[in-house]
């Protein structure tokens, strides 16, 4: 009996692991960023959106408008870097991360 409840306390673990959902960064330093940013678009872990450079704009020349912004470090401090992130859209309309730049603050 006792390996029976041991087997499924341990399968039940491992089931509850497994169904842990991977979350998104969706971070933002300004509220109103929150819906210009799109829905599939999920930022670098421990960075906030601090800017939208493009969201309107086609920058690779496909005909599809791309998605271009600056994030900085959530707790940022001195010497932490910035990101400038280009997000290529994608025939079906989802993003992709394209190019990112990064600069010391």
């Amino acid at each position: 009996m006792k390996k029976i409840i041991i087997l499924t306390l341990l399968v039940s673990i491992t089931m509850v692991s497994c169904a842990q959902e991977i979350t998104c960064n969706r971070a933002v330093v300004i509220k109103s960023f929150e819906k210009q940013l799109p829905k599939d678009i999920c930022l670098p872990e421990g960075y906030a959106l601090r800017l939208i450079l493009s969201d309107t704009t086609d920058i690779d020349g496909d005909g599809r408008v791309d998605f271009a912004a600056k994030l900085r470090k959530i707790n940022v401090q001195d010497g932490d870097t910035t990101l400038v992130i280009l997000y290529k859209q994608q025939e079906n309309g989802s993003y992709t991360e394209w190019i990112i730049y990064s600069q010391f603050i």
